[in-house]
């Protein structure tokens, strides 16, 4: 199992996409982060559980950044929405069905997430730790039309190429639908030296693998050069 974040267009919503589910039978989730007056707010609510039906691969779930109250007079929802939010956390529990004894496991997994527009930010897209960053110097006007970006880790990793393990996080860098992320140069900081062989790689979607890329090794630190956004990990010989 492992759980998507992708920023809307206009900054005021997060889509969940929880993938890998079909052994469950429940999900919960809450998103916390704080709004620009530093007051904290959540979409979702850990103690309700949803249910996955059964074969139901995958969970989607659209987040709004505020809060939405049904007009009296005219009919229409009236939204409020919250600005300049920044970072925030993921809590995702998963229900695994009851067992012979009559208990029902539950995974629990959680992550922060930096939610940046990435003119703002002059093209350079970090995650919440700093571990993680993405700099390209396309001009600043190309960026404005892609919005948002976001940047969480992910508890698991797309099917791996045989042979290989993942070392260190996994990151997902999103941006909305229908966008596209000019290319630039990532680096990867470690928290431990790396074994040998080791590559940044980024998980091609449309194709379904990973995609090895050219790697620089500096101590803990890797770079290389990335065509795209995309799940990234840095990935190694399974010996």
């Amino acid at each position: 199992m492992y759980a998507i974040l992708t920023p809307r267009k206009d900054g005021v919503a997060i889509d969940l996409s929880a993938r890998r589910i079909s052994q469950y039978n429940a999900i919960s989730y809450n998103l916390p982060y704080f709004d620009k007056g530093g007051i904290q707010r959540a979409a979702g609510d850990l103690e309700t559980w949803i249910e996955i039906k059964k074969g139901q691969s995958e969970f989607k779930q659209e987040n709004l950044l505020g809060s939405c109250s049904q007009g009296f007079t005219s009919g229409k929802a009236h939204c409020v929405f919250d600005e300049n939010v920044e970072n925030g956390t993921l809590v995702v529990r998963f229900k695994e069905p009851k067992n012979k004894e009559n208990i029902a496991k539950v995974y629990k997994y959680t992550t922060l997430w930096h939610l940046q527009a990435p003119d703002v930010a002059l093209g350079k897209i970090t995650s919440n730790d700093e571990r993680f960053m993405y700099e390209t110097d396309v001009p600043r006007t190309d960026l404005v039309n892609i919005a948002y970006t976001l940047v969480h880790e992910i508890s698991a990793a797309p099917k791996l190429p045989e042979g290989k393990k993942v070392v260190g996080k996994v990151y997902n860098f999103a941006i909305p639908i229908a966008k596209k992320f000019p290319a630039g140069d990532i680096t990867i900081s470690l928290t431990d030296d790396p074994p040998p062989l080791v590559n940044i790689a980024l998980f091609m979607e449309a194709k379904n693998n990973w995609e090895l890329l050219d790697t620089t090794v500096n101590g803990k630190k890797l770079t290389a050069k990335a065509p795209q956004s995309g799940i990234f990990s840095v990935l190694s010989d399974d010996k």
